[in-house]
């Protein structure tokens, strides 16, 4: 019944669009049609009306399905004989999985495939489209003012206007007009940055106090266990003092990656075999951003924290002006976090994040994979699933029985792979809770088997 009433809302709208609007003397625009001159539609003006669609009666039964299956069984240690998990980059054979798709464990699901084709019993007539106005008035047209046009090549400025132009220029000159050309900033690597240690003892109490790039990148050390004569501390609490910035202008003035060389990014925190490389301290932005980081890595978890193991907490930060991708296979990819067992909350991701063109991943605005808990997040930033099967998300590429409440997205999500689930707040949402969360960027679906959803699939 709702797709009749949107068939009859949609078919309005056409013929309202082919209704002319009426132009007096005063209007900046003349066009022809209705106007003081010419009040009503007559033979000689040609208009007539179209007629409505009649929709199509025909109801959906069990044949115009088809059963999809795709696999969303993830292999715990009870798969393999052995009891363990294989290292990560290790393959291995899942040797003792008793696994079986099917309906009830979410591999299975119904696909629309109606072959219905119309025909009279169904009872749908297209639309008709009616003729338009041609009665064009000379009188109007002749009180039409023309409009100055732009004329500048580059993007004016308040300190610098172009004097020459007839609409930024002169004393009543507007430069919100302006159609000239940002000015392209050259980007600015970082270069070799050699760690220091920050203010306090990484305790909840009492966290490392971040104030730069240097301390930042010894935190990370710290917890990855990669500084020289420091024993690893996955759970060490830290909170930024300032805004943090790695590299300058990493993306263009379109949102896109910048040509020239950087500083890469090691992600916080990875998983190991049984998680116990994750990040399971606090991160307290206390506000600020942290901007330019770039990755582009063969991790299989990739962010600014790669994997935030149970107890972890992510909270009070926004990762800006960065490109984060990966070069793995199926690897998990997000602004804030690869993926997520703890917590992540108000924190947000302006820069670009995509797969790279590998055979699949999970890729998301603020988090690629969640298992717990993403609360008051946002993403502006441009996400792309570029793997020949992708899971891609505004806020988060796969909500695996976690919860996302109070989210949203703004930015462009797209699946360009041959088999992608997208979704402008979630790419998949399986056994997840998705509460008050809403999505008004654009999302596409570019592959030949491709599930798009608004806010989730």
């Amino acid at each position: 019944m709702r797709k009749r009433i949107f068939a009859v809302f949609v078919c309005l709208c056409m013929l309202m669009a082919l209704v002319p609007s009426m132009a007096y003397a005063g209007d900046t625009v003349s066009v022809g049609g209705l106007c003081e001159h010419h009040t009503q539609h007559d033979s000689a003006c040609g208009y007539s009306e179209g007629a409505a669609e009649t929709p199509c009666g025909h109801e959906h039964t069990e044949d115009c399905y088809t059963q999809v299956t795709n696999c969303v069984h993830g292999h715990t240690a009870a798969c393999y004989s052995d009891g363990i998990l294989p290292a990560e980059g290790e393959e291995k054979t899942a040797d003792s999985c008793s696994h079986q798709c099917s309906e009830e464990s979410g591999c299975i699901t119904k696909e629309l495939n109606c072959k219905h084709e119309h025909d009279g019993s169904c009872g749908y007539v297209p639309a008709t489209a009616g003729t338009p106005c041609t009665y064009v008035c000379e009188i109007c047209n002749a009180q039409v003012a023309e409009e100055p046009e732009c004329i500048c090549d580059t993007k004016c400025t308040e300190e610098e206007p172009n004097a020459d132009c007839p609409v930024c220029g002169g004393e009543n000159g507007d430069i919100s007009g302006c159609v000239g050309a940002a000015m392209m900033l050259a980007p600015m690597g970082a270069g070799a940055i050699t760690p220091e240690v920050p203010d306090g003892v990484g305790t909840g109490g009492d966290p490392y106090q971040i104030t730069n790039a240097a301390e930042l990148y010894w935190f990370a050390g710290l917890v990855n266990g990669t500084l020289n004569g420091v024993q690893q501390n996955t759970a060490a609490c830290a909170v930024l003092m300032n805004d943090i910035t790695i590299n300058d202008n990493v993306l263009n003035a379109d949102g896109n990656l910048n040509s020239g060389s950087f500083t890469e990014w090691t992600p916080i925190g990875s998983y190991d075999i049984s998680g116990e490389k994750a990040y399971t301290g606090t991160f307290d932005g206390n506000g600020h951003t942290i901007s330019g980081l770039y990755v582009d890595s063969d991790a299989r978890y990739i962010g600014l924290f790669g994997c935030v193991g149970n107890g972890g907490t992510i909270q009070n930060v926004g990762v800006v002006d960065s490109y984060i991708s990966n070069t793995k296979n199926y690897a998990n990819v997000g602004g804030v976090c690869g993926y997520n067992e703890g917590s992540i909350k108000n924190s947000y991701n302006t820069g670009e994040v995509n797969t790279g063109k590998v055979s699949g991943g999970t890729v998301g605005g603020v988090c690629g994979v969640n298992c717990s808990t993403i609360e008051n997040c946002y993403n502006t930033g441009e996400v792309t699933g570029e793997g020949a099967v992708s899971d891609v998300g505004g806020v988060c590429g796969e909500n695996l029985s976690g919860t996302i409440e109070n989210c949203y997205n703004t930015g462009e999500v797209t699946g360009e792979g041959e088999v992608s689930d997208v979704g402008g707040v979630c790419g998949k949402n399986y056994k997840g809770t998705i509460e008050n969360c809403y999505n008004t960027g654009e999302v596409t679906g570019e592959g030949a088997v491709s599930d798009v959803g608004g806010v989730c699939l």
